[in-house]
C-alpha cells in the first residue's frame, strides 16, 4: 500500500469505532517489527483502534522477539547504586535514563533535594529540543 493510499485510510477512519487492515511487512513472524512501513504509519496514527489481519494463517505466538536490553545510562547507574532506586519498567523492559524511586528513599526533604538535583544534574546531559 503506497503511502498515500495509508493516509486515505487514516483519514477515513475518522469517527469509526475499528479500523480493520490487511497488514504488510514480514509474515513469518509477530512482533513491532514485523510491520511494514504502510501498516506501521496506520497504525502509530489512526483515530481508532486498527484489527491487523493476515491473509494467510497468523504465525505463533513464540515468533515474538524478546525485547532489546537496554544498557543504563551513564547516570542511571549511579542513581542504581542506592538501594531505593530501581530501573523503572513499562513492561518492554527498563527505560533508559529512568529510574523508580522506593518510598522510603526520599523519606526525608534531605533525600528528595538529593533526587531532585541528581535529576536536574542527569537532565542538563541532554540534548535540546
Amino acid at each position: 500500500m503506497p503511502r498515500r493510499y495509508s493516509l486515505i485510510s487514516i483519514a477515513a477512519a475518522e469517527g469509526a469505532g475499528l479500523l480493520v487492515l490487511a497488514r504488510d511487512g514480514d509474515r513469518a513472524r509477530l512482533g513491532p517489527r514485523s510491520l511494514g512501513p504502510a501498516s506501521r504509519l496506520v497504525v502509530d496514527h489512526a483515530p481508532c483502534p486498527v484489527l491487523l489481519v493476515w491473509t494467510e494463517p497468523a504465525p505463533g505466538i513464540a515468533t515474538i522477539p524478546p525485547p532489546r536490553p537496554h544498557p543504563p545510562h551513564r547516570r542511571q547507574g549511579a542513581a542504581l547504586a542506592s538501594p531505593a532506586a530501581r530501573p523503572f519498567d513499562m513492561g518492554r523492559g527498563p527505560s533508559p535514563g529512568w529510574v523508580l524511586i522506593a518510598p522510603g528513599g526520599s523519606a526525608s526533604d534531605q533525600d528528595l533535594a538529593a533526587w531532585i538535583q541528581q535529576a536536574l544534574a542527569f537532565a542538563t546531559t541532554l540534548p535540546a529540543k
